[in-house]
């Protein structure tokens, strides 16, 4: 029988529940279909290396299995269910990494009282959606992140935005396919360093960003398609010295 209690390993196939109890540190990784007892699971989580679950879902008896955990649990899931992201938050683990396309309102909320330090984003472009829940996630995310925060969404709604422009971090990194107005108007107040990178933008909205900027603001506007039309509403925006940006 093969021992590689310290590497990235199939559990069937390369260690024991021997192994793991007496091991001070061990690295595995499961996939889709890969479900092992909670005991084990348990038994894994007691270590203090790192446990990847590349699942399309966590159940809550699995979730539960981390409640004492002193590993690094990374979790990259299509979705995370309320019951699981509970009993998450109840882990005694000191970080966290949570990957999903989707996660309810009820989960993002339950996600957010997680009293380690917590990694979490959405994978193709997922988004933040309007909801209590999501805004709550939302603003534990940027308060631990400090001075600096990224988010990638496919569009961004006033709530969502509007956390983001009192946001006190000191540079944000927002990567989004559309845009509206609105939510164009409410990111010009943020008083940080702001990068915005738009797959596409039309002339007139990228006008009214810039004139309604605000004017301590050092903004970068990354854009994947131009035409003489937005190099002109570019040049006929009012740009005064007061004013950073840069495209």
């Amino acid at each position: 029988r093969r021992r590689h209690t310290r590497s990235l390993c199939d559990w069937s196939s390369d260690v024991c529940s021997s192994d793991l109890l007496c091991a001070k540190s061990a690295n595995f990784i499961f996939h889709d279909g890969q479900e092992l007892p909670c005991a084990q699971l348990e038994a894994m989580a007691a270590t203090r290396g790192s446990i990847i679950l590349q699942w399309k879902t966590l159940k809550v008896e699995t979730a539960k299995a981390f409640r004492n955990a002193k590993c690094q649990p990374t979790l990259w899931l299509d979705s995370l269910p309320d019951d699981s992201a509970r009993a998450i938050a109840l882990s005694t683990a000191p970080e966290i990494s949570v990957q999903v396309h989707h996660i309810g309102e009820a989960a993002a909320e339950a996600l957010a009282q997680y009293e380690g330090s917590l990694h979490f984003e959405f994978c193709n472009y997922g988004s933040f959606e309007d909801t209590n829940g999501h805004v709550i996630l939302l603003r534990r995310l940027i308060k631990d992140a400090s001075d600096f925060y990224s988010l990638r969404q496919q569009c961004l709604g006033l709530r969502v935005a509007r956390v983001l422009a009192e946001s006190l971090v000191k540079e944000l990194n927002i990567d989004v396919s559309s845009l509206s107005f609105s939510a164009y108007e409410m990111l010009a107040q943020y008083k940080g360093k702001l990068s915005i990178t738009v797959a596409e933008i039309s002339a007139s909205e990228m006008k009214r960003i810039l004139d309604s900027a605000n004017d301590n603001a050092a903004i970068e506007i990354l854009v994947s398609r131009w035409d003489e039309q937005l190099v002109a509403a570019i040049g006929s925006c009012r740009s005064g010295d007061r004013k950073s940006t840069r495209l």
